[in-house]
């Protein structure tokens, strides 16, 4: 269902994922062969370009300089960890800064 609204030009799943895939330019990226091990290459792939995108914005951003002096490398911060509630994160992001 989701590939025949994707092919009459209605948004869909499958449209998302389409146009996800052209996006990171995924090498022979045909969803209805989708294995665990080709899920893994293509999330891997994703995340290179992500965290190479990440990099370079940060490292040619007069406004991130700052940042950059402090977290230079991508990685998640450890309060994330401790809870799904984006209030309560915002609380503790305030404690770990001072």
């Amino acid at each position: 269902m989701s590939s025949d609204l994707h092919n009459t030009s209605k948004n869909s799943f499958y449209s998302n994922v389409m146009r996800m895939s052209e996006y990171y330019n995924l090498p022979d990226f045909d969803p209805t062969f989708l294995t665990d091990a080709k899920i893994k290459y293509y999330v891997s792939l994703m995340q290179q370009k992500y965290i190479s995108h990440w990099q370079h914005t940060i490292r040619n951003s007069k406004k991130l300089e700052f940042y950059n002096t402090f977290k230079d490398e991508y990685t998640p911060s450890c309060y994330l960890d401790l809870t799904r509630k984006l209030n309560n994160r915002k609380e503790l992001l305030k404690l770990s800064d001072r």
